[in-house]
């Protein structure tokens, strides 16, 4: 019952001079970064999604799945290094060695490490669900994809498989963060609302 000219939508910041591209970077384009391994981000499905496949993953701070994560690891012959809980402004080196970072989220309610990942310049990868889907515009500033091993795998092997397509979705994530995304902008309309009020 909230007439739409009274609600204002304010995205999550990035500090774009922190989540950056790294000059003269070295990318290993069989990497993907992967962060944090609880339920919600469902790190399973990127497992069943990868099995087979010659990529190596960096999967970033613990959750409640770190132990099952490594059985399946182990399990399914995957090429995995654990990196344990790290401060958030260490983020940007494993962002910008890999050739991609992937989001099998079930739901996304904060998504700032997509964000984060994108503002670095690096190729997101995202399933289509809430919170993911929205905020990647698919081919153009990421790729989106459905929400299973196949969906998933498909979309890896697509963004892996073509050198131009990673550098361009690169480039325009990049554009969008600091464009959209900028921690300067977001004070400027969270100000904005708040005159607003008092106007």
């Amino acid at each position: 019952g909230v007439a739409e000219s009274k609600v204002s939508v304010i995205p999550n910041y990035v500090i774009t001079d922190v989540f950056k591209p790294f000059p003269g970077r070295t990318v290993n384009k069989k990497r993907l970064c992967f962060v944090r391994l609880d339920e919600v981000k469902d790190p399973m499905l990127l497992l069943d999604a990868v099995k087979g496949l010659d990529v190596e993953l960096d999967m970033i701070g613990g959750g409640a799945l770190l132990h099952a994560v490594q059985k399946r690891v182990d399990k399914l012959g995957i090429a995995a290094r654990f990196i344990d809980t790290i401060p958030n402004d260490h983020l940007p080196e494993y962002f910008n060695s890999a050739a991609a970072i992937v989001c099998t989220s079930r739901y996304e309610g904060q998504r700032k490490v997509l964000l984060e990942a994108m503002a670095c310049g690096v190729p997101v990868i995202g399933v289509d669900v809430r919170g993911v889907g929205d905020v990647i515009q698919h081919d153009v500033t990421g790729y989106v994809c459905e929400r299973t091993p196949e969906g998933v795998r498909q979309a890896i092997q697509a963004v892996l498989g073509d050198d131009s397509l990673r550098e361009r979705l690169g480039q325009n994530a990049r554009q969008f963060a600091v464009e959209q995304l900028d921690i300067k902008r977001i004070v400027e309309l969270e100000l904005g609302v708040l005159g607003s009020l008092f106007r």
